[in-house]
């Protein structure tokens, strides 16, 4: 599997916004995506993080994990409740039908467990691990500049070098004034 990087440097689409929306391949490009972030050592302390991840649902989640396990300076924005798409499932329905390799937290070894099961062991591992999430934050725009990007939410904003967007289903991708902003994709602006 490829990390899915986009033309913009510094920009990576991960899980569902990617077309690929098993679980197990969210969190195996999440993962793949914050190791290359590592492995590129251009991180500068002028930004207010090293990294954001836009969304926190599996992809949003294993990216943070991720992160605090390289020891990045990190911060999950979600515009709605832990667990994205996931959260929105009808009661008792059944996923995750693969093992997956969790950052920090282990394997687990189940091939098939419950949106409410899967929802709880998310929690469990976000408490124990501190993971840094400001949910009902939605993000308004992120501006590419020749040091980084500039990420605004709410009457805020802060600075990276890096952004992981993990919105996946529910997220609100728009189109903006860039080559390629008339596809039906989602593009992000260079201005």
């Amino acid at each position: 599997m490829i990390i899915i990087k986009t033309n913009i440097p510094g920009l990576y689409i991960v899980g569902e916004l990617g077309g690929i929306g098993l679980i197990k391949n969210a969190v195996t490009q999440a993962t793949k995506a914050v190791h290359h972030i590592v492995g590129k050592k251009d991180l500068d302390k002028k930004f207010n993080y090293d990294v954001i991840i836009v969304g926190a649902g599996p992809a949003g989640l294993t990216a943070a994990l991720a992160s605090k396990e390289h020891g990045l300076r990190y911060i999950v924005l979600e515009q709605g409740s832990i667990g994205g798409t996931i959260y929105h499932y009808p009661r008792q329905k059944l996923v995750l039908t693969a093992p997956v390799e969790l950052p920090l937290y282990g394997k687990l070894k189940v091939s098939e467990i419950t949106k409410e099961e899967l929802l709880k062991m998310w929690m469990n591992v976000i408490e124990s691990q501190k993971i840094h999430i400001q949910i009902n934050t939605k993000v308004d725009g992120i501006t590419k500049n020749q040091e980084g990007f500039q990420v605004s939410y709410g009457n805020s904003y802060c600075t990276t070098k890096n952004v992981v967007l993990a919105l996946g289903r529910r997220g609100s991708p728009r189109k903006t004034r860039c080559t390629g902003g008339g596809y039906s994709k989602s593009c992000i602006s260079t201005h």
